[in-house]
Parts: C-alpha cells; structure tokens; sequence
C-alpha cells in the first residue's frame, strides 16, 4: 500500500518543502515508485506511491480538483468502482483509465464527511478543502491500512508511518498501558500506540480539523447494527456467500504484478486460495502460496486439536487447485530474536505475537524476491466466515450427540453439554487464579497495581480468565473489534517494509456485513461446525481440508529456535534484569530464574513471554526520552 503524510500549522506559520520531505525522508521505502508533495501557506500534503493496481500507473498525489478547491492525498484501492460509476453518474471509461484518487475526490465533492461510508476497499486519505480552510482524515471500514496523528497547540500532523511523525522531533513519553498489554497478552486497540503523544486512527473513524485547531473525530460505521438477513432455505444462505466471499477475493486479484498467499491447512485461507485460483485460471495466471514450515522435528509436539507441520494438507490444496506453485518456508536463517527486531523497527513500538515474527518476515521476504505485489490472508475468517460455535451452545436433538461425544473421547464436549455455564465458569476462575495474567508474563506485579491493570480490564471489557458468555456476536465484535482493531495498521506497515499490499477478503465489508446479518443456526448444528464455509465451498477445495479438525500451529518449534539463540537470550535478558528502569516494567527475580535455567526450562509459554519482554526491553532501550 502507498502512504500519505502531511500537516497544518495552527498559527499560520508556512509549511515549507523542507518540513514535508523531513517527514518523507525515513519513510521513503513505503514508495517505491515515486511521490510528491503539495504545499502553501500554513497546509502541506504528501504521498508515496507503490504500484500495484493495472490503474495506479496513472496516479499523481497530490491532486488539486477541476475546481481548485479541494486537494486529495490518498493510498487506495477502491473496489466498489462500477457502483461508484452509477451512483457519482461518471462516464464509464473512467473504470479503465482513472485512478483511485478520481473515485474518491468525486466521492468527497458529492457525499463531503459522508463519503467514506460509499467508498469499500482499502484506504485512506487526506483532503484539504481551501475555502473553508479545513483538513478532512479518513480510514476505510476495516481493512488494512494505517493512519496516525498528532496534535498540539502549534500544528496537527498525520502520516501512514509513525517514522514520518516521529520525525518532527515531537516531545514522547511510553504509553505504559500499551506495554502492560503486550506483557499480559490483552491486545491493544483503538487509538493507543506505543507513545503517550502519538495516537492512530482507527478504522471507520474520520477526523476533521480547522486551520484555527477546532477538532472532531468521529465513527461513521458500525457492524453492530447490521440487519438480519432471511432466506427461507438454508441452501440460499450457501449460494449468497459464495457470491459476496468470491467477489471479496476477486477485488483483491486487482493487481499488474503476481498474487500470493500465505496458506495454512486452515479452511480460511484455504478457501481464499480456492476463489483466487479460480479467478486466476481464467487469466492463465499461477498463484503462489507459502506456508510456514517447522525447523526442528515436531513430531510429538502434535496435540489433540493441533497440528505442528500444515505442509502435507497445503500441498493436497495446491494439488487440488492445480494453479498453485507451493513453496514451504522454514525460516532458517531468521531467529526469532531477528524477527521480533525487524518487526520493531518496522511498526515503531511493541506488538502482539512476537513468536510469529520470524516466520513472517521470512514468508515476506520471499514474496518480494518473487516480485509478489499481493499477499492474501484469511486472517479474519475465524470470526466471519468460519465462525465455530463452542459444543456449550448446542442444542442436544438426541442420544447420538452425547455418544458420538463419547465415542470420540471428548469429555470436554461431554462436560460442556451436561455441566451448567456458571460452574464452568467458576471452574475457569479458580484453574487460572485471582490474577491470571501473572501467571506466565514477567510484569512486574507491582507495575500493574500501579496502573490499575484489573480495574482497567473490567472497565474495557476484556476478561482474563476467557470465561464462557452467551452472546455469539459479542464473542465475535470481541475478536474482530470492528471500530477499534489495530490488526489492519500490523499489517500495512508489515507490507511496506517489503513493497507489498497484504489484503484480507475475509474482513471485506460486504461479506462482514452479511456473516454478522445470518442466523447463528447457518454456522453449525449438532452434527457439524463451521457449516457455512464448509457447505459453500464444498465444490472448490478437497475433503482433507474440508472436513480437517486440526488448526495449525506456526510457531511449535520456537524452544529450539530460541535455544540456538541462547547466548544472546541471556545477553538481552541479563541487560533488562540489571537496568533500574527496566525493573520498574519487569519481575526481574522471575526472568533471571528462567534465564539463569534456560536449557531447563523447554515450555513453549515461558519462551513466548520471554521473547515478548525482550521486545519491550528493546523498545524501551532504544526510547529517547523527548523524541
């Protein structure tokens, strides 16, 4: 994805080129082929522009309309263009020959504030209306892109790269809320960042602000209130998703260079893999998948419902569809430690998951050898169209529910069935403790009294101890947190580090919109799970990927990743013991036991938050007080 950048001067001082290309200059890789900026008087815009879509080629940002009174700035790829061409009345030429910016600066000059409820895809931009001397910000619904901002009492400045604020030498100081999060392992969302004076701009979100400083945010969608959808066979709900998720996925092909993506024997991206493959058959193109590997030999590290090495089921995938050109990736040469450091400089603060870091990189920096353009995901299939329903909530129709049950030895489904929610519940709380989340994290229990980490969990609704509610859609709002997710700003910065655009069609609006409008009853019955994913692409993808049980696990080996690296796990893990600053962040008893024992210690868990606190070691390392 291309990327944006800009800023306004409250006091009317100018904004000079000088200023703009300050803020291009340590995000320059986000644009590959080209940029420009725009400026007078006390407003500068900027873009930088990495090609991908057949019409990108005729993009140049800034762009003043026929009218010279708006400026635009964007990074897009619109895909509702053909419905735009009907309801903005535009000659329908333009779908060959115009460029995203011409859909959008249409879009703003007919619908104003209201246009990015009209505008589906991925993007973001900025417009400078000169009249009203007024500068409007937006976020597509839920894709992924990124927008951050900062405002003070002199300017207001955003960029799609934390780099380009950070250039403006803004005095910071760490959000310590966000670093207890990535410690506890409750995901950040909404506007925090790393820095107490840097804020994102969450999807479905704009922001309008005056030459005078006048400020106002607001959401303009909300998933939460989508209607219900009806159909009177269920066969209809089949056919009507087919239609939207292959739409989704075709969206995405738009691309002048080849399409990736990363597989899993999960039937998300599987069934991602299975719509672009037919859309790519057609054109005679290949699609080129990559699946994540194990180093090590994992072979009793396969659990119940898990399963270490995905290659063999990605392989009858690639097999089945015939146009796929497979290649297992095992992250040799990354470690972990190189992963969760590449993955710092690029996002410019902690993050979630930083066991994943490695196998990433390394899947990216493939694709770019490849010249890949787009990487597919099927990341947020698991809330939308493969949502699995816990055995709690099903109904039991006969006695062949609780015997299959026991014949499968599953006595948690038994239990499930027969036991009441509140006891399990219960169970949950005194299993994992008063204070579950100091369990295997190395926070210092004393940091989170100070900032009041229970209070806050209550307060935001985020629940530790993963007890069972009643109400599906809200599991789901919980894991997609549409208004508020910050996975789509991970993976935009993730992308521009290796020139490529990562899309997800499993968060596509309209396919959003249709997975939260149908019944529950669509999703799963007593005799399967995951039905509608499974009976709609039923035709498309093989029965061992179908009817798999199994989720895959990318990260199964990283013991005897990071034990590899055990001297210098012991290096960063002895700095962070031995800093004063740090013990204020850190158990330091608890990290030196286990780096002092670190051969003894082979659990996967003690690795993972080990790695996670040399990732905020390093942040906080490398965090200028000030800048």
């Amino acid at each position: 994805m291309s990327a944006i950048f800009g800023i306004t001067n409250f006091d009317g001082k100018p904004v000079t080129a000088e200023l703009l290309n300050q803020m291009k200059e340590p995000m320059k890789y986000w644009g590959p082929d080209g940029g420009d900026i725009w400026y007078e008087q006390n407003i500068g815009l900027g873009q930088l522009h990495l090609f991908n879509t057949p019409e990108s080629v005729y993009e140049k940002l800034p762009v003043i309309s026929d009218d010279g009174n708006l400026v635009l700035t964007a990074a897009a790829r619109i895909d509702n263009r053909e419905e735009l061409v009907d309801q903005l009345r535009l000659d329908r030429s333009c779908l060959t020959t115009k460029p995203e910016s011409y859909f959008i600066l249409k879009a703003y000059q007919k619908w104003g504030s209201d246009s990015p409820k009209h505008l589906f895809g991925d993007w973001s931009f900025a417009v400078w209306d000169r009249k009203e001397k007024k500068l409007f910000l937006a976020r597509d619904h839920h894709g992924n892109t990124s927008l951050y901002w900062h405002r003070n009492e002199k300017y207001f400045a955003f960029s799609s790269c934390k780099k380009g604020l950070l250039s403006l030498n803004i005095h910071l100081s760490i959000n310590e809320l966000f670093i207890a999060k990535i410690l506890v392992s409750w995901m950040p969302s909404g506007e925090e960042t790393g820095y107490n004076e840097i804020l994102r701009l969450p999807p479905a979100h704009y922001i309008t602000i005056n030459s005078n400083g006048n400020f106002f945010k607001q959401r303009y969608w909300f998933l939460e209130n989508v209607p219900d959808i009806r159909f009177p066979k269920e066969s209809d709900y089949y056919k009507t998703f087919l239609d939207i998720f292959s739409k989704a996925v075709k969206y995405r092909l738009r691309s002048i260079k080849p399409i990736g993506i990363m597989l899993s024997s999960g039937l998300d991206s599987s069934s991602v893999a299975a719509m672009a493959s037919k859309y790519l058959k057609v054109e005679n193109k290949r699609l080129y998948a990559f699946t994540s590997v194990p180093l090590y030999e994992t072979k009793n590290q396969n659990s119940k419902n898990h399963i270490a090495n995905e290659y063999p089921l990605t392989k009858i995938t690639a097999d089945f569809l015939g146009n796929i050109d497979l290649f297992p990736v095992d992250a040799a040469h990354i470690s972990p430690l190189d992963g969760i450091k590449k993955m710092l400089w690029l996002l410019d603060e902690p993050f979630h998951a930083a066991s994943n870091a490695y196998w990433l990189n390394a899947i990216l920096e493939k694709a770019k050898e490849m010249n890949i353009g787009t990487i597919l995901t099927g990341q947020g299939g698991n809330a939308t169209i493969s949502w699995t329903i816990t055995s709690y909530y099903k109904k039991i129709s006969d006695f062949s529910t609780i015997l299959k049950y026991i014949t499968e030895a599953d006595f948690n489904k038994i239990f499930s069935l027969i036991i009441p929610l509140s006891l399990i519940n219960f169970y949950k709380f005194v299993k994992r403790g008063y204070f579950p989340y100091l369990k295997n994290s190395f926070i210092n229990p004393e940091f989170t009294k100070q900032l009041k980490i229970k209070e806050k969990m209550q307060e935001m609704g985020y629940d530790p101890w993963f007890r069972i509610v009643k109400n599906q859609k809200k599991i789901r709002y919980n894991m997609l947190k549409p208004g508020s997710s910050i996975g789509g700003d991970i993976w935009n910065n993730i992308g521009a580090g290796y020139y490529l655009n990562i899309c997800d069609p499993t968060n596509d609006i309209k396919l959003m919109t249709y997975c939260f409008g149908i019944p529950i009853s669509v999703y799963s019955d007593n005799k399967q799970n995951r039905k509608l994913v499974r009976n709609s692409l039923i035709n498309y993808l093989p029965s061992d990927i179908i009817n798999n049980p199994y989720r895959g696990r990318q990260s199964y080996d990283i013991v005897q990743r990071m034990l590899k690296s055990k001297d210098e796990i012991i290096y960063l893990s002895s700095e962070i013991c031995n800093s004063t600053l740090m013990n204020k962040y850190f158990n330091t008893p608890k990290l030196s036991l286990i780096k002092n024992n670190i051969i003894l210690f082979k659990n996967n868990k003690y690795f993972i938050n080990v790695l996670k606190s040399i990732l905020i070691g390093l942040f906080i390392k490398n965090f200028q007080p000030g800048r």
